[in-house]
C-alpha cells in the first residue's frame, strides 16, 4: 500500500510542478517552487524503497542523502532496481514506477541547475538595479514594455545617448534582445518602486505605462509613497507620469501627499486635442469672425474635442457653434448633457445630431453644417479615412462655388496610415486629386510619445509660468518659486486651468492679429497694443475662456445664497468656491462679477483677469525659469 500512496503523491507533486512552470503570475519565485516540488517528488518516490531496506530514521536521514547525491549527478539509479521488481507484484506499475523514477534523475538535476542560474540573474539584476540608482546621468524608468513606451524610450535615446533607460517586466517568454540592442536599454523583472534612485545630479523619469490604467494608478501610488521619504531639496529632480483617462484617477492624485515631485497625468486622447489645437487655432481658420465646428463621432476622442473647443472657442468678437454627428447617439449624447449641463445653454451653441443611414449623413452635412470651417474626424480606426474623404467631398461641394475647403482633421493613431494620408497630400499628379485628400492626420503615436510633447511640452512648461504669474499677483512679497510649484502639484484640476490659460494666449494674441515664436521674428511691445478697450475685451475672453473650462470639467453655477450656505457648513473649508459639488460663485456673466464680489466680501476678480493678459509677457518670457524656454510676440503670419 506504501507503494502506491507514495507513488500517487509523487504524481501529484510532478502535476504541481508542470502547474507552476506555465503559471506567469508566479514571478521571480517559480523555479524555486518548481525546484520544491520536484524535490519532493523524488523523496516521496524513494520512500517505500528506504523503507523495506532500513529502519525508520535511517530510512529519513538516508533519504535526504540519496537526494542530495541526485541533485548533483551522483545517485546510482539502478541501487534500488531489483528491490522495486521485488517489491511491486504488478509488473506494469513496476515499470511506470521505474520511468518516473528514471525521469527524477533527469529533472532534478535540471531543476537544481535552473534555480541556481536564476538565483545568479536574480542577485546581477540586484546589483544592476544598486548600480543604475546610484549612477548620475539621466535615468528613465518603465513600468512595462509595448508600443507605446517603445516609441517614447526610442525618441529619449535619440535625443540623449548617455541616459540610462530600463523596461520593467516579468513577461520571462519575450524575446528582448531586438529592443536591447537597438535602444541600448536593460529589461530588468522588478516592480517600480524598488528603482527608487537617487536624484542628486541627475533626472529620474518615472512611466508608469503598462496596458492597465488600474495597474498604472497603482504603481504611482506605490512610488509616490516611496519618494516623500526624498529630501525636498532632491523631490524637483523626479518626474512620475501616470497613463490614464480614469476621472478616478484625478481624485486619487489630490489626496496624496506629492511634494515637490513632478507628477503629469497622461490622458493620451486630451493631450491630442490640446496638441491639434495648439497647432491649429480655431480663429486662424474663421470667416467673418465665425468659427463653426465639425465633429464626427462621439468617442473619447471626439468628447474631448467638444469639450476643449467650448473653452477655447471663447474669443471676443467671434461667433462660436459646434455640431456633433454620430451614428445612433442618443444614449451617449443624454450621458453627455447630464455630466456636463451648463456647456447646453444657448451661449455655446452645441447642436448634436444622430444618424442612422449613409442617406441620412449627407444630408445632415449638407443642410447643418454647409458653414463648417474647422472639421474633425473622430471615427473608429477603419472608418476615419473613408469620412474624411466624404466630408471633403461634400463640403466642397455643398455651396454650389466648390471653393468651400475647411481644414479636416482625422484622427488616426496608427503611424503609417497617418503617413499615408500625408503622403497623399503630397504625391505627384493633378492637382484637384489632391485637393480630395486635403486632410491632417493627428494622434499619431509616434509623435504623440516623445520626450518632447510628454515632459517638457509647451503648454506645460506655459502652465507653470501662469501659475507663478497669478502666485505674484496674489502674494505681497514676490514668489517662493519652490513652495509655488508645490502648490501647482497639488490638485489635478488646477493644473488643467492652468494648462488651458496657457494653450489660450495664442487666441488671445490672435485677436490683436499676434502670435508668439522660439524663432526668429521682431518682438512687438505687448503693452504698446493693449488700449483700455482692448484690455477689457481680452479680459472679458479670459473670464469666459474661464468659466467655460470649468463647464466642461462638469462646474455649475452657486449663487450667493449657496456660496454662503457651503462656507457655513465647512464643506468647502470655507472657501467660495467647492470642489466636492464642482460650484463656483463665478460662473456667471463678466458683468455680475463685481457684485457677486461684493455679495460674498471678496475682492474684485476682474483685476486678476487685468493682471493675467498684462502679464503675458512674462509667462512667455519664462520669468522664473521654470520652463527652460523664452518666446517672443510677433505678428501674425498670413494663413
Amino acid at each position: 500500500m506504501l507503494w502506491y500512496i507514495c507513488f500517487a503523491l509523487t504524481v501529484l507533486c510532478l502535476g504541481v510542478v508542470v502547474r507552476i512552470a506555465f503559471a506567469k503570475s508566479m514571478g521571480r519565485m517559480r523555479m524555486l517552487y518548481v525546484m520544491a516540488f520536484g524535490t519532493l517528488a523524488a523523496y516521496l518516490i524513494y520512500i517505500p524503497p528506504f523503507f523495506t531496506e532500513y529502519r525508520f530514521f535511517s530510512a529519513l536521514f538516508g533519504n535526504v542523502i540519496n537526494i542530495l547525491k541526485m541533485a548533483t549527478v551522483d545517485a546510482d539509479y539502478l541501487e534500488f532496481y531489483d528491490l522495486i521488481d521485488a517489491e511491486i507484484p504488478s509488473e506494469i506499475f513496476s515499470n511506470v514506477y521505474s520511468v518516473v523514477l528514471a525521469t527524477l534523475h533527469v529533472l532534478l538535476p535540471a531543476m537544481v541547475a535552473m534555480t541556481a542560474v536564476t538565483l545568479i540573474m536574480q542577485c546581477l539584476t540586484r546589483m544592476r538595479v544598486s548600480f543604475l540608482k546610484r549612477r548620475k546621468r539621466d535615468l528613465h524608468v518603465f513600468s512595462f514594455v509595448s508600443d507605446r513606451s517603445e516609441y517614447l524610450a526610442r525618441d529619449i535615446r535619440a535625443n540623449d545617448k548617455n541616459c540610462d533607460i530600463v523596461f520593467l517586466d516579468s513577461h520571462e517568454d519575450r524575446d528582448y534582445s531586438d529592443l536591447r540592442s537597438d535602444i541600448h536599454c536593460s529589461v530588468l523583472d522588478e516592480k517600480i518602486e524598488n528603482i527608487e534612485a537617487e536624484a542628486k545630479k541627475r533626472k529620474v523619469f518615472y512611466y508608469c505605462i503598462s496596458d492597465s490604467e488600474e495597474q498604472n494608478l497603482n504603481d504611482t501610488l506605490a512610488l509616490l509613497s516611496c519618494l516623500e521619504k526624498v529630501p525636498a531639496e532632491d523631490q524637483s529632480n523626479f518626474e512620475v507620469f501616470l497613463f490614464s483617462s480614469d476621472p478616478d484617477a484625478e481624485l486619487l492624485l489630490d489626496s496624496v501627499n506629492k511634494g515637490l515631485v513632478n507628477l503629469r497625468l497622461i490622458d493620451e486622447e486630451l493631450i491630442s486635442v490640446y496638441r491639434l489645437l495648439e497647432e491649429y487655432p480655431l480663429p486662424h481658420y474663421a470667416k467673418d469672425k465665425k468659427i463653426s465646428v465639425l465633429i464626427t463621432g462621439f468617442s473619447q476622442v471626439a468628447t474631448s474635442v467638444l469639450r476643449s473647443v467650448a473653452w477655447v472657442g471663447q474669443l471676443w468678437g467671434y461667433d462660436l457653434s459646434v455640431t456633433v454627428l454620430a451614428k445612433n447617439a442618443e444614449g451617449d449624447f443624454a450621458d453627455f448633457k447630464t455630466n456636463y449641463p451648463n456647456l447646453f445653454s444657448d451661449h455655446y451653441r452645441i447642436r448634436f445630431f444622430s444618424y442612422e443611414t449613409e442617406g441620412q449623413f449627407r444630408a445632415l452635412v449638407k443642410e447643418q453644417c454647409a458653414d463648417a470651417t474647422y472639421v474633425v474626424v473622430c471615427q473608429s480606426e477603419a472608418e476615419t479615412v473613408e469620412r474624411a474623404v466624404t466630408l471633403r467631398r461634400l463640403l466642397y461641394g455643398v455651396d454650389g462655388t466648390f471653393t468651400n475647403a475647411p481644414p479636416i482633421f482625422a484622427y488616426m493613431e496608427n503611424p503609417d496610415k497617418a503617413k499615408a494620408i500625408s503622403l497623399l497630400r503630397t504625391a505627384e499628379g493633378k492637382e484637384e486629386r489632391r485637393m480630395s485628400y486635403a486632410i491632417t492626420p493627428f494622434g499619431m503615436l509616434t509623435s504623440l510619445y516623445t520626450q518632447q510633447n510628454l515632459s517638457a511640452s509647451k503648454v506645460e512648461g506655459l502652465a507653470k509660468n501662469v501659475h507663478l504669474v497669478y502666485e505674484d499677483i496674489f502674494s505681497e512679497n514676490g514668489v517662493d518659486v519652490p513652495s509655488a510649484l508645490g502648490r501647482y502639484n497639488l490638485f489635478e484640476v488646477n493644473k488643467k486651468s492652468n494648462r488651458a490659460n496657457a494653450l489660450h494666449i495664442r487666441y488671445k494674441l490672435a485677436l490683436l492679429g499676434l502670435d508668439y515664436t522660439d524663432g526668429d521674428g521682431e518682438e512687438v511691445d505687448l503693452k504698446a497694443v493693449l488700449t483700455p478697450e482692448i484690455l477689457e475685451n481680452l479680459t472679458r475672453s479670459e473670464h469666459d475662456r474661464w468659466q467655460a473650462f470649468l463647464e466642461s470639467e462638469g462646474w455649475v453655477t452657486a449663487s450667493v445664497d449657496q456660496s454662503k450656505t457651503y462656507q457655513a457648513s465647512g464643506i468647502s473649508k470655507g472657501r467660495h468656491q467647492c470642489p466636492l459639488l464642482k460650484m463656483h460663485p463665478y460662473i456667471c456673466p463678466f458683468d455680475d462679477l463685481v457684485a457677486c464680489s461684493d455679495a460674498l466680501g471678496l475682492p474684485d476678480s476682474t483685476v486678476y483677469d487685468r493682471d493675467l493678459i498684462t502679464r503675458i509677457p512674462d509667462i512667455l518670457h519664462d520669468k522664473w525659469g521654470v520652463s527652460g524656454k523664452k518666446y517672443k510676440i510677433v505678428k501674425l503670419k498670413e494663413e
